[in-house]
């Protein structure tokens, strides 16, 4: 779907401003941003819409496009965003979401890999009775077939929400009814197929939910979604762990009210350079910073603030929110050294 008319070049514009600062190479820019001290819907009207955004972003190693998750209110899509040569936003339904149900993705950190859980029957016909995950190769470019991951990841229970370190070691959950569901899983690849998955030892495995992992490429950022813990804000909030140069994990923190709030916060990835977090939220909207409407004038300006003046379609309904992430560092140095 091609954006249209000033809205669209402007937010096209936003867009590549966006994430050509959260690239490696901008990093020598004198323009880019300063650090965000509050979080932001990401990308509202192009990538935060009223429907609903239920995942966070992941991106291109050159942070020039991104995929995620959304429900139009009948089914889930996976789609992929970019701005086209002539400088306009197009968002496109990835194909391989639109027969069977898809759960949420992740790309591995070269941006060469990209998994996701599905019902998609492994032989024969028809959906699965669970959700497995799956992963695609891109050659040349282009994304091949997906791929049915081996048993050691696989099972009889829904695998839904997963991330990889860059050696490949990948991190999931399951939802069953045995004590691996609910609870975070990773699994180390062997010889090209992944071995059998493992529970995480305590402090990471507690009697609370751990879902929805992101593990940062070098291993030693966890963040996962909980809920029902006494330091909790209400509905689902993140947490995050830090490992220790001995291999041990810090306990869970809280992310904290810069991310956390009395409603529910999920999901967890990071822009290619590690300074921007993102992050699902179905919290209401807040009134837009000049930063983000500074050049919209008339009618494009009143459609952006009916934007955030509107609540989503239904309440669980969420949007994808950003931050600057130079608040995780100071959270780091004060849990590894307690």
């Amino acid at each position: 779907m091609h954006g249209n008319g000033l809205i669209s070049r402007v937010l096209a514009c936003t867009f590549m401003w966006l994430l050509m600062s959260a690239s490696v190479v901008a990093d020598k820019r004198k323009d880019f941003p300063p650090p965000m001290k509050e979080s932001e819907v990401f990308l509202p009207l192009l990538v935060s819409t009223n429907l609903h955004e239920d995942g966070a972003p992941w991106f291109s190693l050159d942070g020039r496009s991104l995929y995620w998750r959304v429900y139009d209110g009948k089914r889930f899509y996976i789609y992929h965003g970019a701005t086209d040569v002539n400088g306009h936003f197009k968002r496109i339904k990835m194909p391989f979401s639109n027969t069977y149900r898809t759960g949420r993705i992740c790309l591995s950190p070269d941006g060469n890999k990209l998994l996701f859980s599905s019902d998609r029957p492994v032989s024969g016909k028809g959906p699965k009775k669970d959700f497995d995950i799956w992963v695609m190769q891109k050659k040349s470019n282009q994304w091949q077939p997906p791929e049915h991951l081996s048993n050691g990841v696989n099972s009889s229970m829904d695998e839904l929400d997963m991330s990889v370190s860059r050696n490949g070691t990948l991190y999931f959950n399951r939802e069953g009814k045995t004590a691996e569901a609910f609870n975070i899983l990773y699994s180390k690849p062997i010889r090209g197929k992944y071995g059998k998955a493992k529970l995480m030892d305590s402090p990471i495995a507690s009697s609370y939910m751990e879902i929805a992992p992101y593990i940062s490429p070098n291993e030693t950022i966890l963040i996962f979604t909980s809920s029902g813990r006494p330091d909790g804000r209400g509905g689902l909030d993140l947490y995050i762990a830090f490992k220790h140069q001995n291999g041990s994990w810090t306990k869970p923190i809280n992310m904290g009210d810069r991310i956390n709030t009395k409603y529910s916060e999920k999901f967890a990835s990071f822009s290619p350079d590690g300074k921007y977090f993102y992050f699902v939220s179905n919290r209401p909207r807040k009134k837009p910073s000049k930063k983000q409407s500074h050049h919209l004038k008339g009618k494009q300006l009143e459609r952006f603030q009916r934007f955030f003046n509107e609540s989503n379609l239904k309440p669980f309904f969420c949007d994808i929110y950003y931050i600057h992430s130079d608040f995780i560092l100071e959270m780091r140095k004060k849990a590894l050294k307690s």
